[in-house]
Parts: structure tokens; sequence; C-alpha cells
């Protein structure tokens, strides 16, 4: 009989990306005693703490260059490894996210809402649950995951360098899968005007010039990093 584990290390990078990133690796243990390889899937699964989780994936195939479904293909197999459930819906227009994330009747059915995309889908996903009635269930009993794909990518930054992990789209799918979690603030803003207009946000937020500078650059983004 054979036992086959399937594990992401670290592997230096250097002559690509300069990073440490995880590839998939495969080990297989093999004995002709059953017993053995018995004891050995149920040691490293007490170890490992395993868990079944129900995901929610949503990729924005417009994001950033437009490399998210790429992304997600090469992350997916990740996800099966984990033995993770998850639905994916692929985004069609601008504030699909919002709409399918304030509308869902059972969303507490998942643990996890996963982003391939930017910081801008993280941000309308957000939106759509604290204009929940039950928004306070939500986010008690769901995490949010990011996936580098886009533009502006501070929240998967950010939980990478508080994982010690370097920034990459694999060791932040590795994050995810294993579970790993931190509490982050939001923080609202509302129109004096209007007390029913609030826009919920996170890591920052900005004003005016670097706004101007991010729309009116986007001509350049033909000519490459």
């Amino acid at each position: 009989q054979d036992l086959k584990i399937h594990s992401y290390p670290i592997k230096n990078n250097y002559i690509c990306c300069k990073k440490n990133v995880r590839s998939y690796q495969l080990s297989i243990i093999h004995s002709t005693i059953s017993k053995k390889i018995q004891y050995w899937y149920d040691t490293i699964k007490e170890k490992l703490k395993f868990s079944i989780r129900n995901m929610l994936v949503f990729i924005n195939p417009a994001s950033g260059a437009g490399h998210s479904i790429k992304i997600w293909s090469k992350v997916e197999k990740m996800f099966r490894h984990s033995q993770s459930n998850y639905k994916v819906i692929t985004t069609t227009h601008a504030g699909h996210v919002y709409q399918y994330i304030k509308e869902h009747d059972n969303l507490l059915q998942y643990d996890s809402i996963i982003i391939c995309s930017g910081d801008g889908l993280v941000s309308e996903c957000i939106q759509g649950i604290m204009h929940r009635k039950n928004w306070e269930d939500i986010i008690k009993g769901i995490t949010i995951g990011h996936i580098p794909c886009g533009s502006g990518n501070g929240l998967a930054t950010s939980v990478c360098d508080f994982s010690h992990e370097s920034f990459h789209y694999m060791n932040a799918a590795y994050i995810i899968c294993k579970n790993y979690q931190r509490k982050i603030d939001l923080y609202s803003i509302s129109n004096p005007n209007n007390i029913k207009d609030i826009f919920y946000g996170f890591l920052g937020l900005t004003w005016g010039l670097l706004s101007d500078i991010d729309f009116e650059s986007e001509w350049l983004r033909c000519l490459g990093s």
C-alpha cells in the first residue's frame, strides 16, 4: 500500500522572482503492512488538525492584467488537496459580488469567502457583508481570504507579511488552506447629508491626488511593469 502526501514546502525561486514561493511536492510512503500506513495517516491527520471547510470563491477576470483565472487554475489543486468544498463564481459585471453577498439567503453555509482579484473586489465583498441585516453574524462566522490578482493587493501583502511568507499568490493560497487567521479593523465613512450612505473600508484611505494618479495613468498599463 502507498500513502501519498501532498505538501507545499518553500522553495527558493530567485531566478524568476527572487522570492520564497511554495511549490507542490508529492511524497509517497510505501509499506506492505497496512497498519503502518494507517498509523502514518492518522498521525499526520492529527498533527495537521484537519477540518473540512466550505468556501465561496469569486474570480474577477478583469482584475489587474487579467490573469486571475490563470492564477486560480494554479492554486486550485492546493484547495483540492486540503479537501475543502468550494463553489466558484466568475464575476460578470461591476457590483456582482456586492449584490450576491448582500442578497444571499444562506451565506453562513460557508466558512470562508475567497477573493481572486485585487483590493477592489475585497472592498466590494465587505460592502455587501456590512449592508446585510445579519452582518454581525457574518463577520464572526466567515473569514475572508485574498488571492492577489489585481493592481492593488494590499490585504494579501499585509497577511503574507504577518504570516512570515513572501508575497506571492501561491503563498497566499497556502495561508488560506492552512486556515491561518488574523483580525483586522474596519472603518466607516458616512455622508452627513445622507446617514444611510455609508462606506466601509480596510487598511487605509486616500483622498484626491493618489486616486487621480491611479485613474489617469491607466492608459500606461500597456507599457508593462
